[in-house]
């Protein structure tokens, strides 16, 4: 395992190197430079080629070293005596002065032309792989043997490689010139390495508990800290790491080490102007800065080549040095402040211990950063100006809790969100300002219906109500009843709904509110159209006023809400394009939670279209972001719970009953599509009883004025089970499937793209179409249903050859399910079998199965050669 990992990602280099070495033992030399940044993993590549052709090859390795005063021929006098007599001669004459360097290349040259060839030992016969390392420290004598060589090597049975760090070799490094000089070669190939990719460095850190996305953000791929940092748990910067980044630097000038503190403390990448303030005329020392290899220079801006350096430099300077530094970066700042750099002056001022100036910055920069969209930011300012916010009053306290509080209700961290909001009514409440106390618990009944406590959420709202109506109208009332419209609305409560409105629209008009007004309006409506299924046009032309004006929060909200019916609807035509644009809008204005929502809605759309395999990587995508709301993970949770139940795959009653645990407290249109999903689930496992049941707890839930869809599709297993489907208003398709009319249900169901619900509903039919049924849940892969349709068919007294694997499994190359390929992909990204089952919703045993049943049809001995093995297969060999 550890030498695989070592040559991660290295596969087409080693690849090349063997060719070139293939063309050297048929007596066409070949010099190939090796680069890339330190820590990059030059040597590891070079080990690892020389243990593949160990048995075949001569292999001589030559290092150069970090000398104040390089020796001369520094790589070539240690390997001289294997290269023979006459090197080692001419090298010592060199060396006593006795000799010149063209001796040495000469005696060289023709050493290297005699190894293989026939008639000398068999050691000398083979061909020869013979490296130079590090010549980015080579002295003048080594970097004229190389260019001597290189040019000549052509007809010697060698592989000559010459490896340097490129972020140390800069225009005026003698290595430049040679490099050019060997550029018009054909036989000269150069390679850089380069760092690791992301998956690549997720492949190292899998099963240790770290972040991969900070980890690798932080090395920058760069092997070498990427395990060092997972050699001590990311706990801290590694000694490893902070020694080889301060040796780097150790022979700068004072004043070029006073650059890479000014850039390690002004953050990357730091303005020339910047750097100016802090160390007078930078520009030399710059250069001879970016000249170890740490900095990169990229216009007027200079930067670290990776954050952990950048870190262990800062880690290195003095307490009392680094507030002295960031006082200057301040300073420097604060002489042409602009939007861009208040977030540098909140931190500057916080690190530079000016309580005063974070306090000012930070909530400057928190206005800067909600206007732009940039709400996890907000959040951050918020939190810094907290830490310095001992001179506020406490009702200025109370407000910036409060806008915290809003901010991260947008970025999506709802319980977050409520902690703040809370904090804030304890503190108005204290203080006897019921206006201020009113408008946090509106706040927190929006909060809570988000996480699915409907309960709660109507109470808090009515606290909310009660405490503002003690005071004169203002708008904190206005939205107050507008909040209780909507929660009216989402219980399916008519009569409060109108109610609410009608206030908040007569104190939103008056107040000139639109977004009170608009969002009555919408709920209003929005309740008719769950009950009926008309007003679609009269909503969406709300959303576009919304849109039009600029109310982010209330364009989120009916966005979301249109989907989800249209969805729950199957009007597939005004929800496929209304989906993506909801969340083009909530990803571009940065509101994460109702992004994650209309993401779950998509899934339930896959779902019934039959995109099965799709609506799952849907659903787990959401699933997978953490400090999600209750809410947005009802929907994702039934869709896996669903596809689970239809294939006959194992744990979907564990996601089904996290789903009814989330929403039993939510919206009776959220519980109900949960009741109606296990309702589904308990007649595949021919359990009716239990089907019925969950029908009837979802009828008691979604109300007599709840969606026809809804209650419809709850009727519709009653039909299956073969009972009395309860007397609901139901949509036609419905109607036509309870009533009998099989032929015109399954045309509808056709039309709208609903294939395994055509299919369900020909389990109804005669003959001919119980073999449609059948053939269609066979290619869906639909065990249970295909089950059900065989039955049917053997009481018509039908018989029905034995079912193999479905089409998708027998055209794999390895007869792989698509669970089993997914269980592949997922040991492509070197997960364990626990981060396999929490990814998937599965247990770990189910995974044991499905990796074992992989490892038995691909053939391979371990995971990563069942990956490998099947790569192959799908697309040939690959170096």
């Amino acid at each position: 395992m550890a030498s695989r990992m070592q040559v991660l990602e290295r596969e087409r280099i080693l690849g090349s190197l063997l060719g070139h070495l293939e063309q050297a033992g048929r007596g066409r030399g070949q010099l190939v430079l090796l680069h890339g940044e330190a820590g990059v993993g030059r040597s590891t590549v070079i080990r690892r080629l020389t243990e593949l052709v160990a048995s075949s090859t001569r292999t001589l390795i030559g290092s150069c070293d970090p000398l104040t005063t390089p020796r001369p021929f520094g790589s070539l006098v240690d390997i001289a005596p294997d290269l023979g007599d006459r090197v080692v001669r001419a090298v010592a004459d060199v060396l006593s002065a006795a000799g010149g360097p063209g001796d040495v290349f000469r005696c060289l040259l023709e050493s290297l032309g005699a190894s293989g060839r026939a008639g000398g030992s068999p050691e000398a016969q083979r061909p020869m792989l013979l490296t130079f390392e590090d010549v980015h420290w080579a002295d003048d004598d080594t970097l004229d043997l190389l260019c001597y060589l290189g040019r000549r090597i052509e007809n010697t049975p060698v592989l000559l490689v010459a490896t340097y760090r490129d972020d140390q070799v800069g225009r005026r490094h003698p290595l430049t010139a040679l490099l050019g000089q060997l550029a018009t070669c054909p036989w000269v190939h150069p390679y850089k390495i380069p760092p690791l990719s992301r998956q690549a460095v997720a492949q190292l850190a899998a099963g240790r508990p770290i972040d991969v996305d900070r980890l690798y953000e932080v090395t920058k791929g760069n092997p070498f800290f990427v395990t060092e940092v997972l050699t001590t748990g990311g706990r801290e910067i590694p000694a490893s790491v902070r020694q080889t980044v301060l040796g780097r630097l150790a022979r700068l000038s004072k004043k070029a080490y006073a650059v890479v503190e000014a850039v390690a403390l002004i953050g990357t990448p730091a303005p020339l102007r910047l750097i100016s303030a802090m160390v007078l005329e930078p520009d030399d020392a710059v250069s001879e800065a970016l000249s170890a290899g740490v900095l990169l220079a990229s216009g007027r801006d200079v930067s670290f080549n990776n954050e952990l350096a950048r870190m262990a430099v800062v880690e290195a300077i003095p307490d009392y040095r680094r507030i002295q530094l960031h006082a200057l970066v301040l300073e420097a700042l604060e002489s042409s402040p602009n939007g861009e750099d208040l977030t540098h002056l909140a931190y500057h001022a916080e690190e530079a211990e000016n309580s005063a100036a974070a306090l000012t910055y930070a909530l400057a920069a928190a206005r800067h950063a909600s206007a732009g969209g940039a709400h996890r930011e907000a959040v951050e300012q918020h939190d810094r100006a907290l830490r310095h916010a001992a001179s506020l009053r406490w009702d200025e306290r109370a407000d910036v809790l409060a806008s915290r509080a809003h901010e991260c209700y947008l970025a999506g961290d709802v319980v977050e969100a409520i902690a703040s909001w809370q904090e804030a009514v304890r503190m108005c409440r204290d203080h006897g300002d019921s206006l201020r106390e009113g408008d946090n618990l509106r706040w927190i009944s929006t909060m809570l219906w988000l996480t699915g406590d409907m309960g709660q959420a109507v109470e808090s709202g009515r606290q909310a109500v009660s405490v503002l109506a003690t005071l004169e109208p203002g708008r904190e009332l206005a939205w107050a009843y507008a909040n209780m419209c909507q929660l009216a609305a989402y219980t399916q409560d008519v009569d409060s709904v109108a109610a609410h409105a009608h206030s908040a629209i007569i104190l939103g008009e008056r107040l000139d509110e639109p977004g009170v007004v608009l969002s009555a309006r919408f709920h209003r409506s929005l309740a008719g159209l769950i009950h009926t299924g008309r007003g679609w046009e009269e909503l969406e032309e709300f959303l576009r006023e919304a849109v039009e004006k600029n109310l982010k929060e209330q364009s989120a909200v009916f966005a979301t809400l249109l989907c989800l019916l249209a969805m729950l609807n199957r009007d597939f035509d005004r929800a496929i394009p209304a989906t993506e644009q909801a969340l083009a809008y909530c990803l571009e204005h940065d509101l994460t939670t109702f992004a994650a929502w209309v993401r779950g809605i998509a899934a339930v759309g896959m779902l019934h279209r039959g995109l099965w395999g799709q609506a799952v990587d849907a659903a787990n995508a959401v699933l997978a972001r953490a400090n999600l709301p209750s809410v947005s993970r009802i929907l994702p949770l039934t869709v896996l719970g669903l596809v689970r139940a239809r294939r006959g795959d194992p744990e979907q009653w564990s996601v089904l009953d996290e789903a009814l645990s989330l929403s039993e407290r939510a919206c009776p249109l959220q519980s109900g599509l949960v009741l109606e999903a296990r309702a589904e689930a308990a007649w595949l496992k021919g359990e009716d009883a239990g089907a019925v049941a969950e029908v009837h707890r979802g009828l008691a839930a979604a109300g007599p004025s709840g969606s026809t869809w809804l209650v419809g599709g709850l009727a519709r297993w009653v039909h299956r089970t073969g009972g009395t489907p309860p007397d609901v208003p139901m949509p036609d398709v419905l109607a036509w499937e309870i009533g009998g009319d099989w032929q015109k249900a399954t045309a509808a169901w056709e039309e709208a793209g609903c294939d395994y619900d055509a299919a369900l509903v020909r389990l109804d039919g005669d003959v001919s179409a119980l073999r449609k049924a059948l053939a269609t849940f066979t290619a869906m892969e639909a065990r249970p249903a295909a089950a059900r349709a065989r039955a049917r068919l053997r009481v018509l007294g039908v018989r029905q050859a034995a079912s193999g694997p479905r089409a998708e499994t027998r055209t794999n190359p390895c007869l792989l399910t698509s669970r089993e390929m997914e269980i592949l992909a997922l040991l492509r990204e070197n997960l364990s079998d626990a981060e396999i089952a929490a990814r998937l919703y599965i247990t770990r045993k189910t995974v044991s199965h499905h990796v074992s049943a992989v490892l038995a049809k691909v053939g391979g001995r371990t995971r990563y050669e069942a990956v490998r093995r099947f790569e192959k297969l799908v697309s040939g060999p690959e170096l």
